[in-house]
C-alpha cells in the first residue's frame, strides 16, 4: 500500500536523520516506481550530507600508509598487556607486541577440584597369591602405594 504525501512528510519530520535524506519522499519514490522499474535519488537532493570524505587514517591514502602515527607505523602496544593461565597450569607473560611473548609454565598438583599433574605409584609387583587372603594383601599393598603417591584419598 503506497504512503500518501501526509505520512510521507509525518515520515519526514519524525527524527532529523529521517528529514535530512527524505526518507518519506524516497519511500513514495520507490513505491511510484515499483510499476516502472528502478528509481534514483539525485545526490543533489540529499540534505545534511558531509562536503568531503577524507581518510579516517591520516590525511590522504600515501600518508595514511606512510606511517604518521598509525597502526600501519605501529611497532607494539602503547600499554604492555599480561596473559595469564590459571587452573592446572599457571603462568603468565608480558606482551606489548614487539616481540614473541613465552609462558613459562608450572603444572599444579592434582586435587579433587584441579586436573594437575598426573601422578605415578610407585610400581606394584603381579600378584602371585593363591588364595583370598593373599589377594586381599596384594590388594592392600596396591592401595597403599596409590594413598601415598597421593593418587587417592
Amino acid at each position: 500500500m503506497p504512503i500518501t504525501d501526509q505520512d510521507a512528510e509525518r515520515l519526514n519530520l519524525s527524527s532529523p536523520a529521517a528529514n535530512d535524506i527524505g526518507l518519506g519522499d524516497i519511500i513514495q519514490e520507490l513505491q511510484a516506481g515499483e510499476n516502472s522499474g528502478p528509481s534514483t535519488v539525485a545526490w543533489t537532493d540529499i540534505t545534511g550530507k558531509p562536503a568531503t570524505f577524507p581518510p579516517t587514517l591520516g590525511t590522504t591514502a600515501s600518508t595514511a600508509l606512510a606511517g604518521n602515527g598509525t597502526a600501519a607505523a605501529a611497532t607494539k602496544l602503547a600499554t604492555a598487556r599480561t596473559i595469564s593461565l590459571t587452573g592446572g597450569v599457571t603462568g603468565s607473560a608480558s606482551f606489548d607486541g614487539s616481540a614473541n611473548a613465552s609462558i613459562t609454565t608450572t603444572v599444579a598438583a592434582a586435587t579433587t577440584s584441579v586436573a594437575g599433574a598426573v601422578k605415578q605409584a610407585a610400581t606394584q609387583a603381579n600378584s602371585t597369591a593363591t588364595d583370598v587372603a593373599g589377594v586381599v594383601a596384594d590388594l592392600n599393598a596396591l592401595l597403599a602405594k596409590l594413598k601415598t603417591a597421593g593418587i587417592m584419598a
